[in-house]
């Protein structure tokens, strides 16, 4: 539950700044990605497998990526000592000999 929460306001907060990014440096995100695409100017299939397969794919994961790390890092959101005993204990991995 709590997991899922801290999830959401990341997403969130992800989608807020991108969306203000996009607002705001429209003209030179505009001439990036013109740039960035124009080796592949000549090919327009190519070009369109990098904008809408490879471009979705790469930026999913990486978001994927920092949330499952910001997610897991139990310093980061204040999880206790004790929090760390029951998530050890519900995985399995308590190193306690018994």
């Amino acid at each position: 539950g709590e997991q899922c929460l801290q999830w959401c306001l990341v997403t969130i907060a992800m989608k807020t700044i991108i969306a203000f990014a996009v607002l705001f440096l429209q003209d030179q995100l505009i001439s990036a990605g013109a740039y960035m695409l124009s080796p592949l100017h000549e090919n327009p299939r190519l070009e369109l497998i990098v904008v809408m397969l490879i471009g979705p794919v790469v930026m999913n994961a990486g978001q994927f990526w920092l949330n499952d790390n910001m997610l897991k890092s139990k310093k980061r959101w204040g999880y206790s000592k004790i929090d760390e005993v029951k998530i050890d204990a519900i995985e399995g991995s308590n190193d306690d000999p018994v």
